[in-house]
């Protein structure tokens, strides 16, 4: 392989450190410092949670773009192509940027190991810089208190919520997992948190660290009117356009990142103007996105407790004909059974699809799993394919014109899907 390209390179930042996850920031910090970029020259806002820090990510992303500020935006994972992770302006990152900056950051670490993410969060860091972004929106990748991005200091801070996910890392309760996401927090920082239900760890977090923290029907609110929907915050009241990304629970993701950028207003002024626009034309692939709209087909990245429940209740409330086949593969490190059992009321027939790595669970192993689930279930309803993509196919083979066809379950599932298209 080409030492030059980025396959060479993601290749080689996968076998730099012996461990996968290697929570801690010491590492990250000494190589920002050899990098020149332990300050760096740009404000950043840090999105964290369990589930939509994407759709924040793409919101502030777009909002901001708007009233014209030169936005980077790092997430993961990704879906098709590396490249998806770091956007700067209106473009992703380019192959001959990535692999420039791995090179840059490579030279710089010596003898310190890093992780595949740590090269990831370093290179979108450098590429904000040498690209002279105005604003970097950075989502956090797990937890918060120890996670690579949080080596940076914020302008301000966004927690979308606490659910049960990476428990093997977090911990075992909300209590426990809030505490580590809130980690994020900062003396005097503007702080957002959109969970209804939030956890006392996340409060008391607060109050140590001293941030300036914002919560939903505490501080601000959101409700639905008609066709917009109406923020309040304090003195400021707004009627607002829904976001372009299907569900209704992004009206949350959405309530949330407007009361940020109120909060960072005399650092970072936006218009309503831009507010508006940026929510009209977002987009964010993945998330509830449609493929095609007669005959319906949707795919979606959800794959814990919390982002399958808020895509049951999507189903539930679609005005559905005929049946709803679902294209399924998750990772054994998932809820599985609980993420089945979730839509087992929603879903007529299943079309499980192997997951070819080595935290993926075989088709059969779901369907199995779906059976103690849902033992009345005919098994003619079941199928098992060798990959995510031959039951896709399978399944709009087979679809009737008044059928939904479904896939969820996983970034590996949606992502091998969406390369078709």
């Amino acid at each position: 392989m080409n030492a030059g390209t980025l396959e060479h390179w993601l290749q080689k930042i996968e076998s730099v450190h012996h461990r996968e996850i290697d929570m801690g920031l010491e590492r990250v910090r000494e190589v920002l410092q050899r990098l020149g970029l332990a300050a760096p020259d740009y404000p950043v806002i840090l999105v964290g949670g369990t589930n939509g820090k994407g759709s924040c990510v793409a919101m502030l992303h777009s909002i901001l773009s708007q009233q014209g500020y030169r936005v980077g935006a790092y997430t993961s994972p990704h879906l098709v192509r590396y490249n998806e992770r770091i956007r700067l302006a209106q473009r992703l990152a380019s192959d001959t940027q990535l692999v420039a900056a791995f090179e840059s950051i490579d030279q710089a670490r010596g003898d310190i190991p890093l992780t595949y993410f740590e090269f990831g969060t370093l290179a979108a860091v450098k590429l904000f810089h040498d690209e002279a972004m105005d604003v970097a929106v950075m989502e956090v990748g797990m937890g918060g208190r120890l996670d690579a991005v949080n080596a940076l200091v914020p302008l301000g801070v966004l927690l979308t919520n606490v659910g049960l996910d990476h428990q093997t890392w977090l911990g075992h309760t909300r209590e426990q997992i809030g505490r580590e996401k809130a980690g994020i927090f900062r003396r005097g920082v503007a702080a957002v948190c959109a969970d209804p239900a939030v956890p006392e760890s996340v409060l008391a977090a607060a109050r140590d660290n001293g941030a300036d923290l914002a919560l939903v029907n505490r501080d601000y609110t959101w409700r639905v009117e008609g066709e917009r929907w109406r923020w309040q915050f304090g003195e400021q009241s707004a009627s607002l356009p829904a976001p372009a990304l299907a569900g209704e629970f992004q009206l949350g993701n959405a309530a949330a990142v407007i009361t940020l950028l109120s909060m960072l207003g005399r650092s970072l002024p936006v218009s309503r103007q831009s507010m508006e626009r940026g929510l009209i034309q977002l987009s964010l692939p993945g998330r509830l996105q449609v493929i095609s709209e007669s005959p319906l087909r949707l795919v979606d990245v959800a794959h814990n407790v919390e982002s399958v429940s808020e895509l049951a209740a999507y189903l539930r409330k679609l005005d559905r004909k005929g049946k709803t086949i679902a294209v399924c593969g998750m990772l054994r490190d998932k809820p599985v059974e609980q993420a089945l059992a979730l839509m087992a009321q929603q879903v007529d027939e299943w079309y499980f699809g192997s997951i070819h790595d080595k935290r993926g669970a075989t088709a059969r192993q779901l369907a199995r799993v779906l059976q103690r689930t849902a033992p009345g279930l005919p098994p003619s309803q079941v199928r098992e394919f060798d990959s995510v993509r031959e039951a896709w196919r399978s399944a709009i083979g087979r679809q009737k014109p008044d059928d939904v066809v479904l896939a969820f379950g996983s970034f590996y599932s949606v992502g091998d899907i969406l390369s078709l298209y």
